[in-house]
């Protein structure tokens, strides 16, 4: 048994839904069909779908938008009781365009009772109430307010949903008000924040590494001494009629950007030659014109354009947001979901560490855009519910933000130049490094941040990106296989919704090259995304294993036990998970236990004659708790999970179970899936009139991979359905991952005793032994 104290998460297990892969008779001719009848396919399917399973979704499918990525058509839904949207209820089906097949789903829809009662609490009272439980503020904005529904346990909770844009600070503010108590159930500011350094790419590349110093364009001197870095550029798409930096795709004067003191929209030529030295505030814009622009002309060579456009519209930006004077947010650069802008803050006050002006560096620049591109693609990515739901999501928006700089300059390391005074790349300059050996979920773990219980984004977002930048490496590392890697990741966010995690991305992006590549890169897709721990496949392990998870003001004083049997008094097996430790002062465990080492695996698959039991007890008086989710995960990608949860745990109290019975409650693996198109298409073959040529199109190989069901075999570690010469090499790392883990208390103690011991070492040997065993089989196989 791992466990991880609250700054080191072990495992996120959301009630996953995966992408399910699927296939339907073609309903006619593609070119025939329309927004309606993808809609009524969608529907369809996921009429299908939840008539075959054992409880019915509340009804009500809100059309949020039908959408068009390079193979598929994406319809999304939210799901609504009585016209009232359920938050994080999201349903997608992607839809092949050659012939109107089902490709995947992804249904998050809930089957939860909703109170049939109106509000209790008057809509300008919860606005009063969310208005108060926010910090002294000044308003940026007209609040927004509408009425949702909360998922709590089996039931719905009805609350009023309230947006709050304020200045200072400057935030975007959630807040759910309760609509029958009138208390505030989540309080989250939406604004994302980042930061970086470098020019184009950056001084420090273009130098060879002779600049830094200095590391701010902030005088004449240095301006001078910076000005043999700065290149002639092209600025294309600026709007007629005027002389200022507005265009197609970005706008320098930032039409509705509120808040700044420093004005936006300096630069003004009426000759179009923006040229200036780098210590003039208009630098800055055409900095920022021309990476977004070109990026945006990078997109649309790809064949993002027309119905597969992404960001298609002119995004606000503000070169020098300074935030209306606001200490902490000029040190910043940020996307607001508020306005839907860019801001970048600039600053030579000595709070900044150390001085900055983030539009100086066309990372940060890329890296922000990014942000914009995910939440045009995905509305909300990240920012619904609490911080724990969306953990991986928030960590997958940075990671794809920092692999969009790597891919664009062709340099895994982020913010060369305005590096924050760190040496993260390698031992150079730079802030982030993509090119690293970090994997999850331990490494995501130790991202954790202890204030809030979970990992910071952009921590763990190197897990993400780092994966993304392998996928280049593993396919060529030149353009063609950046312009390949940079195609399928942002086609594969068509298919994910605001709560997706790392799971879910790779196997969109598994998809996305079915889709679009007839699967030629999907062998190395997998491999990739497993030896970063990643399972692309759909499933998130095909070792059986336990998570749960237990929220608890002082957990020090908490005993668990996993045991096995309808009568936990007489139980056909008992391990014990965690011991009351006075010096144990967090208040939340998260558990991950192997099953296959432990005698418990004699008795899977958990059924309703011996169902599998997580006992919890509060040793001491002081506090509360609950058993917030219980899940046994299966050889394969079944799951089955707890649905009496959440649990309380009375104060000192008798002990209290969650119990998992998979004849009721077990997520099935997914379908098989559709035929690969036949023909393959190319990303770049239908041409933009405004975009600018680049070169190295992705030539995809012909031969389509075949659809292969899992099977629940323990050589089959990537779940492939075969054993090969990956499922070798993983069980490989893992066995020594196992070994080096001994000396370590929190990785060696296995039983969770409190101590590494001999008995820990047993168990570890056992499944080490055990997998040892199939090596010759695996040998032979490959």
């Amino acid at each position: 048994m791992k466990r991880t104290r609250l700054s080191r998460l072990c495992l996120v297990a959301i009630a996953a839904v995966v992408v399910v892969a699927a296939s339907q008779a073609p309903i006619r001719d593609a070119s025939e069909l329309h927004a309606a009848d993808y809609d009524a396919i969608a529907r369809a399917y996921l009429a299908r779908d939840a008539a075959a399973g054992s409880e019915q979704p509340a009804s009500g499918l809100q059309l949020l938008e039908t959408r068009e990525s390079l193979g598929a058509v994406h319809v999304r839904y939210q799901q609504t009781v009585a016209g009232t949207p359920v938050l994080g209820a999201y349903a997608s089906v992607s839809i092949a365009k050659d012939g109107g097949e089902v490709r995947s789903s992804l249904d998050r829809r809930t089957s939860a009772r909703a109170p049939q009662v109106p509000p209790r609490i008057r809509k300008d009272t919860a606005l009063a109430t969310a208005q108060a439980a926010l910090p002294p503020h000044s308003a940026r904005g007209d609040p927004a307010i509408e009425l949702v529904y909360v998922p709590a346990g089996d039931d719905l909770r009805l609350a009023w949903q309230v947006h709050v844009p304020t200045l200072r600070p400057f935030a975007d503010w959630l807040v759910l008000v309760a609509a029958d108590t009138g208390e505030v159930l989540l309080k989250r500011d939406l604004v994302v924040f980042d930061s970086g350094r470098v020019f184009d790419p950056n001084p420090a590349v273009a130098s060879g590494g002779v600049v830094p110093p200095p590391d701010h364009c902030d005088s004449s001197s240095n301006a001078a001494l910076l000005a043999p870095f700065i290149e002639d550029r092209p600025l294309l798409g600026i709007q007629g009629d005027q002389n200022k930096l507005k265009g197609e795709y970005v706008d320098l004067t930032a039409p509705g950007i509120l808040g700044s003191l420093t004005p936006a929209g300096q630069a003004d030529e009426p000759s179009r030659i923006y040229d200036y030295a780098c210590d003039d505030p208009r630098f800055e814009e055409v900095m920022v014109y021309y990476h977004i622009d070109t990026l945006q002309r990078k997109l649309r060579s790809l064949g993002f354009w027309g119905n597969s456009a992404v960001v298609d519209r002119s995004v606000p930006a503000h070169a020098h947001y300074d935030g209306g004077g606001s200490p902490f947010y000029i040190c910043n650069a940020f996307y607001s979901l508020f306005d839907g802008g860019l801001h970048f803050g600039d600053s030579d006050a000595d709070y900044c560490p150390p001085p900055v002006d983030f539009a100086e560096d066309a990372d940060v620049i890329v890296h922000e855009y990014g942000h914009a591109i995910q939440a045009d693609q995905v509305p909300l990515w990240g920012a619904i519910g609490t911080l724990e739901l969306v953990e991986e999501a928030l960590a997958m928006g940075e990671g794809f933000s920092d692999f969009l700089t790597a891919v664009v300059f062709d340099s895994p390391c982020v913010g060369e130049w305005l590096s924050l005074e760190t040496n993260r790349c390698d031992g150079q300059p730079g802030i982030r490094f993509l090119d690293n050996d970090l994997v999850y979920p331990t490494d995501f773990a130790a991202c954790e941040l202890e204030e809030l219980g979970i990992a910071e984004p952009h921590c763990a977002g190197e897990i993400w990106g780092g994966a993304l930048w392998d996928l280049v490496l593993a396919l060529g590392n030149d353009q063609d296989a950046r312009d390949v890697v940079l195609t399928l990741v942002i086609d594969s966010h068509f298919y994910l919704d605001p709560v997706s995690t790392f799971a879910d991305g790779a196997a969109a992006i598994r998809q996305a090259d079915v889709d679009l590549f007839a699967g030629a890169h999907v062998p190395t897709i997998d491999a990739v995304f497993a030896g970063k721990g990643i399972d692309a496949t759909g499933g998130f392990s095909d070792f059986p294993y336990i998570f749960f998870r237990v929220d608890h003001p002082y957990r020090g004083d908490l005993e668990i036990h996993l045991k096995v049997g309808a009568n936990p008094a007489a139980p056909f097996c008992d391990l014990t998970l965690e011991r009351p430790d006075p010096y144990d002062d967090g208040e939340v465990v998260f558990g991950f236990v192997l099953i296959a080492p432990i005698s418990c695996d004699h008795f899977l698959p958990p059924s309703a004659v011996r169902p599998w039991l997580l006992e919890v007890q509060d040793t001491l008086a002081g506090f509360e708790g609950r058993i917030s989710e219980f899940h046994v995960v299966l050889a394969g990608p079944l799951r089955c999970f707890a649905t009496d949860v959440p649990v309380t745990v009375p104060d000192h109290g008798p002990p209290v179970h969650s119990a998992v019975d998979c004849s009721s409650s077990a997520k099935p693996p997914p379908e098989p899936g559709g035929t690969p198109p036949t023909v393959t298409p190319t990303p770049t073959a239908v041409p933009d009139p405004s975009a600018t040529p680049t070169p190295g199109t992705p030539s995809p190989a012909p031969t389509p991979t075949p659809s292969r069901t899992p099977l629940p075999q323990l050589g089959d570690v990537s779940c492939s359905g075969g054993v090969n010469a990956v499922d070798s090499l993983l069980i490989l790392q893992l066995s020594a991952a196992l070994v080096a883990s001994l000396p370590c208390h929190d990785a060696g103690d296995t039983n969770y005793d409190l101590a590494v011991d001999a008995l820990d070492a047993s168990l570890i040997l056992q499944l080490i032994a055990g997998l040892i065993e199939e090596l010759p089989r695996l040998t032979s196989a490959v």
